[in-house]
């Protein structure tokens, strides 16, 4: 089936935004069924709780096998087949009767879902350079916060009325979806002289280059960290705001939607910006906002002022921060690469899902010391991103510089090339 051509940034934008929450929105619409799940499936919390750690390790370890997959067969068809198993394996959630079953069937979802990242990550990257691919992935980004946001509540939905299983059939709808738009509407974008050969050594040779690359890491691991400390905050918040402070669940809710807002505007202001200011100084900005709130959160807690404003505060900062940084540093580490877009993007993904499990992992090392912990890993996750980002990239430039390197300027070609 020949697709039809995108023709305006709104629609790529609008494209890469669905395939970009296909992740995310996999993971939190079934987080309300969790706790019922125990008892439909007979079975105890920690082996529910694993369908969801399996997952996540899943969608973190495929992403380095579909970027260079992507930059050898193209996007298509890897966004076709990735959407396809990602449907059959919400199908075999649904019809699961058994919590071996369910396991099996996540495990076979984040084999497809992460394949949608991925392809929007390289999307954006093929069609834009520079300034202009910063300001869509700063529309794009969005989906990382808002369907984290929203999943719960339209699971939650979805379970109390329909069933646990009903989530998993909107799930499919949504897989199923996605493969209609890249049979019909997504056009093939790798254009055919950055095929990338499929084999071992060039693929880890091109993932080392990546990783030796000074730009590349500085800006990953400013993207990296912020994640890492949202999510270490996300793994406490419910803690320090229901236990500590006294909020109701629901009301803590609207803490969530307060973080979302303020992404949002973050966002924004990076989509705003862009043009005039540049890449590097927005990331800077958005750093320094990340730090001020990692700051604010260890002065709450060291001072024994554990508060509604002295917690949601500073994470709003942070959020604000972090719409700033998101979509830069993505623009700024894929930019050099147009001849692997798909495989950078797949380690950017894969770089982003362990920095979120060593932030979130990290609150354990504290044991009961909730406070403590939103004291301490915060800031340190900030530090360490920030603080790398400023050393290799910071200050070399104020614009972007590893996005402005011109497109034929790398050292795979030749034998590597497809």
């Amino acid at each position: 089936m020949r697709p039809s051509t995108i023709r305006t940034d709104y629609q790529v934008t609008l494209l890469a935004t669905v395939l970009v929450a296909v992740g995310p929105l996999t993971m939190s619409m079934y987080t309300p069924s969790m706790p019922s799940l125990t008892v439909i499936l007979g079975t105890s919390s920690s082996m529910v709780q694993l369908t969801l750690t399996l997952y996540l390790a899943a969608f973190a370890a495929a992403q380095l096998i579909y970027g260079p997959v992507a930059d050898r067969f193209g996007r298509r068809p890897v966004l076709i087949g990735g959407m396809l198993v990602f449907a059959v394996g919400s199908a075999f959630a649904a019809m699961s009767e058994s919590i071996g079953q369910l396991l099996v069937a996540r495990f076979v979802q984040a084999l497809g879902a992460c394949a949608a990242p991925v392809v929007a990550r390289a999307l954006i990257r093929d069609l834009y350079d520079g300034r202009q691919a910063a300001r869509m992935l700063s529309l794009v980004a969005l989906a990382m916060t808002v369907a984290p946001a929203i999943g719960p509540l339209i699971g939650g939905y979805l379970s109390v009325h329909f069933g646990w299983a009903s989530v998993f059939v909107v799930l499919m709808a949504l897989g199923l979806t996605n493969t209609v738009i890249g049979l019909t509407v997504l056009p093939e974008t790798l254009k055919p002289e950055y095929r990338a050969k499929l084999a071992f050594r060039p693929v880890l040779a091109r993932y080392g280059q990546l990783l030796s690359a000074r730009e590349f890491v500085g800006y990953v691991a400013a993207l990296s960290c912020a994640l890492g400390g949202l999510l270490a905050y996300a793994a406490i918040g419910p803690f320090i705001f229901i236990d500590m402070i006294g909020l109701s669940p629901d009301l803590y809710g609207w803490t969530l939607v307060a973080t979302t807002a303020a992404y949002f505007i973050g966002s924004l202001l990076a989509n705003r910006f862009v043009g005039r200011v540049g890449i590097d100084r927005l990331i800077l900005a958005g750093g320094g906002l990340i730090l001020s709130g990692g700051l604010g959160l260890s002065v709450a807690v060291f001072t024994d002022t554990i508060l509604i404003v002295t917690i949601l505060g500073p994470m709003t900062l942070w959020l604000v921060g972090m719409g700033l940084v998101l979509p830069n540093a993505m623009a700024g580490a894929i930019g050099p690469y147009p001849h692997m877009a798909g495989q950078a993007s797949s380690l950017i993904g894969f770089l982003q899902m362990g920095a979120g499990a060593l932030g979130s992992g990290a609150i354990s090392l504290f044991g009961g010391e909730t406070a403590l912990a939103a004291g301490v890993v915060p800031i340190l996750m900030a530090v360490a991103g920030i603080g790398t980002y400023a050393l290799l990239v910071g200050r070399y430039g104020t614009d972007g510089a590893a996005a402005a390197r011109q497109p034929d300027d790398h050292p795979l070609t030749g034998t590597e090339q497809g």
